[in-house]
């Protein structure tokens, strides 16, 4: 072997583990998204719960309200 496939040879591990390195940021950084995406898609429909809910009793209250007026006439 001459010293420059010496020196290529050499470097072939160096870059390998900068690939791995990449691929391991790269996992990383998907995981990281969907991670956050779930958290926000999880919020968004708990708020949505939370609010129908919430808009839907005070329309009950309201009907019933009415009722109760309407009977008191």
């Amino acid at each position: 072997m001459t010293s420059s496939e010496n020196a290529t040879f050499e470097a072939n591990p160096e870059e390998e583990e900068d690939k791995r390195k990449e691929v391991v940021v790269a996992v990383a950084v998907v995981v990281v998204v969907v991670v956050v995406v779930v958290v926000v898609v999880v919020v968004v429909v708990v708020v949505v719960v939370v609010v129908s809910y919430h808009y839907t009793s005070i329309f009950k209250l309201s009907i019933q309200d009415t009722k109760l007026t309407n009977d008191e006439v």
